[in-house]
């Protein structure tokens, strides 16, 4: 009698996770399959079962997700264009140090009075390398802000400006991206790319 109740529950445990895994809910059907592993916990079956329902919905996310970061990316108010090493001098580092040049473009209508903008440096192999300060502490992520900066509608900043680093930097290339913005008018935006951006590339190799 425990054999055939076991069988038909397992039946109309697979069934059901089966039904919710055509619409895509792979949450729901993984854990339909959880619970039944608690009844059945050597089950092959619904262990092979969850284990593709658990892939199937990695792929789904995933998708979901870089979908979101392009939308996020598409609609930023201020966008970092470019960003790189900036050389003050060839001979006197140490009073002239290298600078990270972001160029940003406020796209909106209003006038940026201040910015937070994150950084993440990688060596001539394409690899992160932590950023230091000319005096001051170092890490992966740098981020500093610019005050004062006053950009119009539809205008850009970033030319001649910059934050110093230390002179044994070793970095090639810059990523950049805006945090934070106040505009003059009062209102603040903060970046949803930022988060995306960062879990994407931070302490990650370029690619």
């Amino acid at each position: 009698m425990i054999s055939t109740h076991t069988t038909e529950y397992k039946a109309t445990a697979l069934k059901d996770a089966e039904q919710l895994s055509t619409s895509t809910d792979y949450d729901k059907a993984i854990s339909i399959l959880n619970d039944a592993l608690v009844i059945l916990p050597n089950d092959s079956d619904v262990s092979a079962k969850k284990a593709s329902y658990e892939k199937l919905n990695e792929e789904k996310k995933a998708v979901e997700r870089k979908k979101k970061m392009e939308e996020f990316k598409n609609s930023q108010e201020v966008v970092a264009e470019s960003a790189g090493i900036a050389i003050q001098s060839t001979e006197y580092k140490a009073q002239w140090p290298d600078m990270i040049q972001v160029i940003v473009r406020n796209t909106t209508e209003k006038t940026v009075k201040s910015m937070k903008v994150s950084m993440l440096g990688y060596d001539s192999n394409g690899y992160p390398v932590k950023i230091k300060r000319k005096y001051g502490s170092e890490s992966f992520e740098f981020i500093r802000t610019a005050e004062n900066i006053n950009i119009i509608s539809k205008g850009t900043f970033g030319k001649g400006n910059g934050w110093e680093v230390d002179e044994s930097h070793g970095i090639k290339t810059v990523l950049a991206v805006v945090k934070e913005v106040d505009y003059y008018d009062g209102s603040k935006w903060t970046n949803p790319y930022y988060e995306y951006w960062l879990a994407e590339n931070k302490e990650k190799p370029l690619h």
